[in-house]
């Protein structure tokens, strides 16, 4: 008498308005699921055709400048569309090279391209603030973004850096994506790069840079228009002590 009791629960629960309905749902989940991997599937799939070969990030050669000097030889003036000169990162100071990383990418050296870490602590973040104060993006996909893509913020454009980012970390070593990325970055008032930085702002080439100068430095490209020491020095300064705080609690300097 009890099993036929519980077959007969059993099959009016199945036959009840409430589990159709529930049944419906998860099916239409499950569709809706379905069609979404799909979808991000394919763009993922088409990105991967449209990004740039290795060869390409191999032959790539970045916008520099032409010096032309006097027959003294003398520099005159230099022709531009990228004020840049490039240098190796053996000339960098070392404190400039851990400033940016700590103020860019403090997990440079522990990803692979893309911080997860970095991306949910950002979020959580600009959820907080209500805008966005924090981006989420590595160095290798900054340096993925300036060499290949545009800066239009688009969710085909997010695909496409960070399987740069991958493809980047995958065939280059840390110190070199770090090089390539100091030789690139904008800092402002026409300058590319920091070198070229340091001879904008500091009137010497960076590896004669001092601790404060660097610190000027590695505040810039966050914002390079409002930190700019020419148009906005007080903020500029702040900015710089701020940074150098940022260095001393995390033991760089």
């Amino acid at each position: 008498m009890d099993d036929k009791w519980r077959f007969y629960r059993e099959e009016k629960k199945g036959d009840s308005p409430i589990f159709k309905i529930s049944r419906r749902i998860y099916i239409i989940l499950g569709i809706i699921i379905a069609v979404t991997i799909g979808a991000f599937i394919g763009i993922i799939m088409g990105s991967m055709k449209e990004i740039p070969s290795i060869s390409s990030l191999k032959e790539y050669k970045p916008n520099l400048s032409t010096r032309i000097y006097d027959m003294n030889n003398e520099l005159i003036t230099q022709i531009y569309v990228e004020q840049r000169t490039l240098v190796p990162l053996a000339k960098v100071p070392a404190i400039l090279q851990k400033g940016i990383v700590a103020s860019e990418d403090d997990r440079f050296y522990n990803h692979w391209g893309i911080d997860l870490h970095g991306i949910m602590r950002a979020t959580l973040i600009n959820i907080l603030h209500r805008k966005v104060v924090e981006g989420g993006s590595t160095i290798t996909q900054q340096l993925a973004r300036n060499l290949f893509l545009t800066q239009q913020r688009t969710f085909s454009r997010k695909i496409k850096e960070a399987l740069l980012a991958i493809k980047i970390e995958y065939y280059y070593t840390k110190k070199e994506i770090l090089e390539m990325y100091l030789n690139q970055i904008y800092f402002g008032s026409g300058a590319y790069g920091v070198e070229s930085a340091s001879r904008v702002y500091f009137g010497k080439h960076v590896e004669e840079l001092n601790l404060s100068e660097c610190a000027m430095l590695i505040a810039l490209p966050r914002a390079p228009n409002d930190y700019s020491p020419y148009k906005n020095p007080e903020k500029a300064l702040n900015r710089r002590n701020a940074i150098l705080n940022r260095l001393a609690s995390r033991a760089v300097i």
